[in-house]
């Protein structure tokens, strides 16, 4: 056994027990994405090596350098061998995977990134974290390795052996790997809580979070030309705002969903309790979508979207150059997001003593077919946030 151990570091061989459980995975309705960074690579091949990977791998994706790994996760990390860096990597993977992966329930995203024995004495751990986003989890599991007790090629191993013992435990496979550790050596699983998620958010780590109605968290959209995102700050969520949503999904073969932004142009940023608290108000009705993004540029670039289901008042402030650099700015943002075939969808509101409507926003002649007027006999309601504020 020694002798095979040895055999497989220095030509990364897999043993019969390895290539066994991988073909379990294969044969299991598993689709996995996986991002990996620094030790693991003995996985890659192993997975593609054994017949039936295409049954299960969606996606790979190697982001080695600093540029490949600010590309990938949209920033740069502090430090990319963290627990926040290994968890935005799997969202990441998650959300790729779930896009072009058939949109399977099966799906999951799994990350490594890890530090190793390398040409260099290293000050800090020899260490991997793995993390694995599903439906409606992510967990982590972190591995400190004893250091100066293996080479190089046997520390890539046992990380290889993890992470196919986390994608094995996804597909409901058991596969120990307690024989590969040393003394004292400990594999530490902890599932990421919402709290966490919503940091991870407030700091751009991750695009966006979803709450479903049983209050869980999803990383899952539908196709974008499926569904229409209505933003709003929902304080409180009243029948006006579920009206309009009925008028819309009655009309059309779209799901509208919720979105509230931590950060607003006009607002203070909500804390984590307050979008909880907000968040509430939809159990057991809606999902809600939670961004970081203040502006629409910056939702229609973090979230795959072409509707947007706004009010007269928000549609007034789109095309407001004082919520840009410039008006130049707001040119431009506006023909991107027209290039890429986003819609607003208006609906009239009340605005000082009178009902206004798309004529009465002046839009310059380029912009008109970038909103589309819901007809007043289809849906009015002068119910407004501040005003049910402002009465209690």
């Amino acid at each position: 056994m020694e002798y095979l151990w040895k055999l497989c570091t220095y030509v990364g061989f897999m043993d019969n027990f390895t290539n066994e459980t991988i073909e379990k995975i294969h044969e299991s309705d598993l689709k996995l994405s996986m991002s990996i960074a620094g030790a693991g690579n003995h996985s890659i091949s192993w997975m593609l090596n054994v017949p039936g990977a295409s049954n299960t791998i969606v996606e790979i994706v190697v982001p080695y350098a600093e540029a490949s790994m600010k590309n990938f996760l949209g920033y740069m990390p502090d430090s990319i061998v963290s627990t926040d860096t290994a968890i935005s990597m799997a969202v990441q993977s998650y959300i790729a995977g779930y896009s072009c992966g058939g949109r399977s329930s099966n799906m999951v995203g799994i990350s490594c990134t890890a530090a190793i024995a390398t040409n260099r004495i290293k000050k800090g751990d020899h260490r991997a974290i793995i993390a694995a986003c599903s439906k409606d989890s992510i967990k982590t599991y972190l591995l400190v390795l004893n250091k100066g007790e293996r080479t190089r090629a046997e520390e890539d191993l046992v990380v290889s052996s993890l992470l196919i013992s986390v994608v094995a435990q996804q597909a409901g496979i058991k596969f120990p790997i307690g024989h590969l550790l040393k003394s004292g050596e400990v594999i530490q699983i902890d599932e990421v809580s919402a709290t966490t998620q919503m940091n991870l958010l407030s700091d751009n780590k991750i695009p966006y979070l979803k709450f479903t109605p049983d209050g869980g968290i999803s990383y899952n959209l539908p196709e974008a030309i499926q569904y229409m995102v209505f933003p709003g700050s929902f304080n409180p969520l009243h029948d006006g705002h579920k009206k309009l949503v009925q008028v819309i999904e009655n009309d059309s073969p779209v799901e509208v969903i919720y979105e509230i932004s931590i950060a607003n142009v006009d607002k203070p940023p909500l804390l984590p309790e307050e979008i909880i608290d907000r968040q509430s108000q939809f159990l057991g009705q809606a999902s809600v979508l939670v961004t970081n993004q203040p502006t629409f540029i910056g939702k229609s670039k973090k979230i795959p979207i072409r509707n947007f289901l706004i009010g007269w008042d928000t549609a007034r402030r789109i095309i407001d150059e004082k919520y840009y650099e410039n008006k130049q700015d707001m040119i431009e943002s506006l023909l991107d997001m027209k290039s890429r075939g986003i819609i607003f969808y208006v609906a009239g509101r009340v605005h000082k003593g009178s009902f206004k409507r798309i004529t009465d926003l002046n839009l310059p002649d380029m912009f008109h077919d970038l909103f589309v007027e819901i007809e007043e006999n289809k849906f009015r309601s002068d119910i407004s946030s501040s005003e049910i504020r402002d009465q209690r």
